[in-house]
């Protein structure tokens, strides 16, 4: 079972299918999102939506720890570096190859917890990963990083020395920003594809096209009725669904298209 975090009003509907666009569009406003919160000596992952975040338990076989990961070899350079963060993390100063190794050890830790986090938590949800680390820290892990799920703006954040209800607000305002960029970005895909024919926001042929199964994607209006025209768009939505395409909700400013609909082609 899911609880939303956004209340859905009453609707009733006859048809063929179920009505999906409320359901969908209200998992979207929640846009479900994890974030990683990495200290210099270990890191724990965290699932969470716009109304809670929570830890995951990544169970017992994932090493957490910088001793776990990179063995007890690097201790001695963490405890002779000189200079440690709120969250226990050696910093980077002076001279010599002893800041260097500890930076060294940073940057594989970081590496290596890139890889674990990828194997065992994005690969699966495939979901927005958002960093959160001191601001002199996120650099360099996003400088290693290889997770393709990784957004770039991450939370100037230590995570195990303060409380999570402020860090869920810092990553739900990055997660809308994100998310706006992506609106935006997929409103010019589709501005770029119509010319060529590989695009419609006429839904006739946005049926067609789904029944096909060429509809990429499919761009709604946010919060937008069609009264004459339910039955028939919550068809291609089903459709495009079945299709393994992709149904996202727009404000209308970023949309750009009247009649509320734009539909990308695969071909």
């Amino acid at each position: 079972m899911y609880i939303l975090g956004t209340p859905l009003e009453p609707v009733a509907a006859v048809g063929e299918g179920l009505r999906l666009r409320p359901l969908l569009e209200a998992f979207q406003k929640d846009r479900a999102y994890e974030v990683l919160g990495i200290s210099g000596r270990e890191f724990q992952v965290f699932r969470g939506n716009r109304e809670e975040l929570v830890p995951l338990d990544l169970g017992p076989d994932v090493p957490r720890t910088i001793e776990e990961i990179l063995g007890p070899e690097h201790t001695e350079k963490y405890t002779t570096a000189g200079t440690y963060g709120a969250d226990g993390g050696a910093f980077f100063h002076g001279q010599g190859s002893k800041k260097d190794d500890v930076k060294q050890d940073l940057e594989n830790f970081y590496r290596q917890v890139d890889k674990l986090v990828y194997e065992h938590v994005s690969a699966k949800s495939r979901l927005p990963l958002i960093l959160a680390n001191l601001h002199e820290r996120l650099s360099l892990y996003q400088k290693v990083a290889k997770n393709p799920f990784l957004l770039e703006e991450g939370a100037d954040y230590s995570y195990d020395t303060h409380d999570l209800e402020t860090l869920r607000e810092r990553a739900w305002a990055i997660m809308e920003e994100a998310g706006r960029q992506q609106d935006k970005g997929l409103a010019a895909r589709f501005q770029e594809a119509w010319p060529k024919g590989l695009g419609s926001n006429q839904l006739e042929e946005a049926r067609r096209a789904a029944q096909e199964g060429r509809v990429e994607v499919l761009l709604l209006e946010e919060g937008r009725t069609y009264p004459e025209e339910d039955e028939a768009l919550d068809e291609v939505v089903r459709l495009v669904i079945e299709k393994q395409g992709e149904v996202r909700f727009l404000k209308r400013e970023d949309l750009g298209v009247a009649e509320g609909l734009a539909a990308i082609f695969r071909y």
